[in-house]
């Protein structure tokens, strides 16, 4: 288990993980930038938070498929075509509402995309609709056939508008458009503390689809298909 980009990640939290979902099958190969592995379709980070009315949450940190990415941006065809085309958040999810149902957690909720662009600072309209509509879609369409939904999970963090970079082996802070930034001189530790130091603790409100009993004893006993909704 990676903690490589726990650094990228809300405040608070705990049991942070990255998730590498791989085809070591595929008759083609592709390396991305972020692991080493063969053919990573996707990979998802997440950690265990408690929503500030007590559910006990698995939290979506990020879904990101880097090859698929490559696959939109190629010109001339350097990069084998990416399966599950459309379907890869949907695998996502469904992965991890099959984990947090086996590990006794109450829901699965993920971050807006205001707040990937707080961490990248910048405009991600891509990610936006990812996390803001695609993600919310196919979380309603899952929840629809166990009688849940998804809400609005509200949980205490600090915001997230400042952000750790790597150069060589120091580590600098920056964000908010340039308004501060240091240089790279610090350790990964003392770079997260400097961002917390200078971070205001909020409340924020994010999607977040409520496990039932009914949903949790299907998903723990039957699972989710790779494609569509139901077995």
């Amino acid at each position: 288990n990676s903690r490589r980009y726990e650094h990228m990640t809300l405040s608070g939290g705990d049991d942070y993980s990255e998730w590498l979902v791989t085809l070591p099958d595929y008759q083609h190969s592709y390396f991305n930038g972020h692991y080493y592995e063969r053919n990573v379709l996707l990979h998802i980070r997440s950690k265990r938070r408690e929503a500030l009315d007590g559910t006990q949450v698995l939290f979506i940190e990020e879904i990101q498929s880097d090859w698929h990415q490559a696959d939109r941006q190629q010109v001339r065809g350097q990069i084998p075509r990416a399966p599950f085309r459309r379907e890869w958040p949907a695998l996502a999810l469904k992965l991890m509402l099959m984990h947090a149902a086996r590990q006794g957690l109450d829901a699965v909720a993920w971050s807006s995309g205001r707040v990937h662009e707080l961490r990248y600072d910048k405009a991600m309209p891509g990610l936006c609709r990812l996390y803001d509509d695609e993600l919310p879609r196919v979380a309603a369409r899952l929840a629809k056939h166990w009688q849940s939904g998804v809400v609005q999970g509200v949980f205490q963090t600090r915001h997230p508008w400042l952000h750790a970079t790597r150069q060589h082996d120091k580590w600098k802070v920056e964000g908010a458009g340039g308004k501060f930034a240091t240089r790279a001189r610090y350790d990964r530790t003392q770079a997260l503390a400097l961002i917390e130091r200078h971070s205001k603790v909020i409340t924020l409100g994010v999607p977040m689809l409520r496990i039932n009993q009914v949903m949790r004893a299907h998903l723990i006993e039957h699972g989710l298909p790779l494609f569509g909704e139901m077995l």
